[in-house]
């Protein structure tokens, strides 16, 4: 048995009312009553030896008082002091991390020893920066003492790196880590954080106060500085487990992480979520998996008013629901979760989506659109939301049965503000079916009503999208009524039609639904694949009927560059050719699965 000071503490701290009263009823009462007990002719001998028991039993106990005392006191396990007045403190299982969290000072490092395991549900307190001696760096870093062991800054880690981490875990529904109202500068690198409940709600809560669910209501109360980089964060296999990290802070960002296991039957779960954040958000080269949307900005009516995710970085992710979840899938598991979406706009503004790769969605709780942009003030009041200024680009989605969706505006609980200014251009877009993953199989879809406001600005150009098989039923679908978008231009692209082509709500393909729901539009430089008739559509479009006709380079393989025996490398706008720029998307995506930096970049 450990008798080291650090576990008594950590176990007095827990059970020491417990242990005082069992060991006042183990020793000093049973001995009080076989003095009561003792014979009127036994001599003073015996009372005497009781006397001593007695005396015996209260000096153990005043000793044992004392180390706990002296223990509760003690600091943690090692604590070394820099120069500039630094701290690393360092912490083995059993050494209690809670009072460390408490105790660190700005510009400290709390080291946690690989391999160890802190169970509970633990704070991360504000520290008055007014507080911080002139010329120390802020940041409280919350490291693995294995860090050398890690990939290098730039590359991901996996499941594989866990046995170079400390493992933080919750047992119960709350999260394993919470901040106070204002904490802020916290660096996390290379921990595990984990939940063996069968429900946790956020694994990492950021925007309440400490783990309860008081969300902040005004901005100075938001946490903010927060860093995550090299963590792997996880539910387990078959848990309810709604939200990875609740982004809901001031400057943060997720870095070289990866986020697993997020998942939950008949509600939303996301790796990542901000719905009462400002931003901005930098999430870099992380691999991500939420049965409901993997990420997700918006989803709630924000607590402060006129708030909107801001300035959001999102590059170089791996987006993926594993099969596992699928029901009717060959690699499915025996449990599937509520899917929706891989990617979700409802409340944004001023995002980059840049070298992602989003894989693997179904219908099931919606029709499995992968991407959407669609403004919503959910619960009805916070009528400012908005998604606008969104550039969408040299992003690869494989696997669903709908690309994108973008609605105007919302007025189902209240109404939104419009969409506006988004551009998704050079993405490539392959393996739709609706025969595999089910859904209603549009390219991308336009949702609106003529009592909404239409989107204004919408750029979709030069991007390549493919069905896998026959089963796809439209490349465009418009509905229901009135102008959805005002300027919209769609141009450069090669789509495969599907069964109906160009399609609205009530109306003939082509041309005629251009003019029905667009104001402003453009449609030209496109390459069309599929059997639709060429005389209902606008002219300075071409139209094949096959996608062996196109002469790909090597589309069985996912290049889609036209060779240079294909006749269409120049039907683009301008002479140029039309689809996604493959030699761009593969640059941004270049080591995206693996999680590792492009190969020019190590050079």
């Amino acid at each position: 048995m450990d008798w080291s000071c650090n576990r008594a503490r950590n176990s007095l701290a827990e059970r020491g009312p417990v242990v005082l009263r069992k060991l006042i009823l183990l020793g000093a009462t049973p001995v009080c009553g076989v003095y009561r007990r003792l014979p009127s002719d036994q001599g003073d001998h015996k009372r005497a030896d009781i006397n001593n028991a007695i005396n015996n039993t209260m000096h153990r106990l005043a000793i044992f008082i004392l180390l706990a005392l002296y223990c509760q006191a003690l600091p943690a396990k090692e604590v070394q002091k820099q120069p500039d007045g630094r701290r690393i403190i360092t912490l083995v299982e059993g050494d209690d991390l809670k009072a460390a969290l408490k105790d660190a000072q700005l510009g400290d490092t709390i080291e946690l020893a690989a391999g160890s395991q802190f169970v509970g549900n633990f704070t991360l307190f504000r520290k008055p920066i007014e507080e911080l001696p002139a010329g120390r760096s802020p940041w409280i870093t919350i490291r693995t003492s294995a860090i050398d062991a890690l990939p290098p800054v730039g590359h991901r880690v996996t499941p594989a790196d866990a046995a170079q981490m400390p493992k933080i875990i919750t047992e119960t529904s709350q999260s394993a880590f919470g901040a106070q109202y204002g904490a802020h500068h916290y660096h996390f690198v290379g921990i595990e954080i984990a939940s063996t409940s069968q429900r946790t709600y956020s694994l990492v809560r950021l925007g309440a106060d400490g783990l309860n669910s008081a969300w902040a209501k005004r901005v100075e109360q938001l946490p903010y500085r927060f860093v995550f980089e090299r963590c792997y964060i996880h539910g387990n296999p078959t848990g309810d487990i709604r939200v990875g990290i609740d982004m809901n802070a001031r400057d943060i960002a997720v870095l070289d992480s990866y986020i697993s296991d997020v998942h939950e039957k008949g509600a939303d779960s996301q790796a990542l979520i901000a719905w009462n954040g400002t931003g901005p958000f930098k999430i870099i080269n992380n691999y991500l998996e939420g049965s409901g949307e993997n990420v997700m900005f918006g989803g709630d009516d924000p607590k402060i008013p006129q708030l909107v995710p801001s300035d959001i970085e999102f590059r170089r992710n791996h987006l993926r629901k594993p099969f596992s979840w699928k029901k009717g899938h060959a690699e499915y598991g025996g449990k599937s979760w509520s899917v929706k979406n891989l990617f979700e706009l409802k409340n944004a503004k001023r995002v980059w989506v840049e070298g992602n790769i989003f894989e693997n969605n179904w219908a099931d709780a919606q029709s499995g659109v992968a991407i959407l942009f669609t403004p919503r003030n959910q619960r009805g009041n916070a009528p400012w939301c908005t998604v606008e200024d969104v550039l969408f680009t040299k992003n690869i989605i494989r696997n669903a049965p709908s690309f994108l969706k973008i609605l105007s505006q919302d007025n189902t609980r209240g109404r939104s503000r419009q969409a506006k200014n988004i551009v998704v251009r050079d993405n490539l877009v392959e393996g739709l079916s609706v025969r595999e993953y089910g859904g209603n199989g549009f390219i991308y879809e336009f949702e609106g009503t003529n009592n909404r406001v239409p989107a204004e600005g919408v750029w979709i150009e030069n991007n390549t999208t493919m069905f896998s098989d026959d089963s796809g039923k439209a490349c465009i679908m418009v509905g229901a009524s009135g102008t959805l978008v005002d300027q919209w231009i769609f141009q450069n692209n090669i789509v495969v039609t599907g069964k109906y082509g160009l399609k609205g709500t009530g109306t003939s393909p082509g041309t005629i639904t251009l003019d029905t729901f667009f104001k402003q539009w453009t449609f030209r430089g496109n390459l069309l694949i599929g059997k639709v008739r060429q005389k209902d559509y606008p002219p300075d479009n071409t139209f094949v009927p096959s996608v062996a006709d196109v002469d790909f380079f090597d589309a069985a393989n996912g290049d889609y560059r036209l060779s240079a025996l294909s006749r269409y490398r120049t039907v683009g706008v301008g002479g140029q050719p039309p689809g996604v720029d493959m030699d761009a998307v593969l640059s941004a995506t270049e080591g995206v699965v693996e999680g590792r930096p492009p190969r020019s970049d190590q050079k």
